[in-house]
């Protein structure tokens, strides 16, 4: 068995910490260079935000090994099957709001509101309400940025349990036959994606998908 944790933060001044596309890359305003520090984030393409900044990342895994039984039917059965498993926590990725139009008058549609509520999220926040939307204004004046940081508004944690059960079965001296069997979320739990983050949404601050439920795989390999 092997654990491992990792706490960490990671701060840029680009709404890019790995840079991978061109969306939304630049910075908010070009000069002033420290309104877009924030927690680092990177950009994958439209809608895709991905935080770099995980606080928090929590690692188990484990193998088990059944043992060479001594009765001749046990030990064809129960012998040498393998079990393994992973289980994954990360803490909440970082989200940014955006106004969707350009009030700033800068050629950006990626702006930021005015917050006005001190907490952002919702209470007992949830998939019909992960952002409160009377936390942030609708517009901002004209010729002017909105108050709001970049990469503040926490997001949805994520975990995964998988398993793995498989054996070796000897056909010949020189020929054996691996099975196996794979179930990634074995607890088939709900993991939520990001919400919506632009204000002008009608769907802004709620959560509309979630991510792969279980799914399970058999294989088997010949070795000769």
């Amino acid at each position: 068995m092997n654990a491992n944790y990792t706490w960490s933060h990671c701060i840029a001044d680009i709404n890019g910490g790995s840079w991978v596309g061109s969306v939304g890359g630049g910075l908010n305003d070009a000069n002033d260079r420290r309104r877009d520090r924030g927690n680092c984030q990177t950009q994958t393409g439209t809608g895709a935000n991905q935080s770099l900044d995980r606080r928090h990342l929590f690692n188990i895994n484990g193998v088990l090994e059944a043992p060479q039984f001594k009765g001749r039917v046990l030990r064809a059965v129960a012998s040498n099957w393998i079990l393994s498993n992973s289980y994954r926590y990360q803490s909440a990725q970082f989200l940014t709001a955006t106004v969707g139009s350009d009030y700033a008058l800068n050629g950006s549609a990626v702006e930021r509101p005015n917050q006005l509520l001190v907490n952002p999220l919702c209470d007992n926040p949830r998939t019909g309400c992960w952002i409160n939307p009377a936390a942030f204004s609708t517009t901002v004046p004209y010729g002017t940025f909105g108050n709001l940081g970049r990469s503040n508004i926490p997001g949805p944690t994520f975990f995964e349990l998988d398993s793995a059960l498989s054996r070796a079965f000897r056909v010949r001296e020189r020929m054996t036959l691996e099975v196996r069997g794979e179930a990634f979320n074995l607890t088939n739990s709900t993991r939520l994606n990001a919400p919506t983050t632009a204000r002008n949404s009608s769907s802004f601050g709620q959560i509309l998908s979630t991510q792969d439920p279980r799914i399970m795989q058999v294989a088997a390999k010949l070795v000769f």
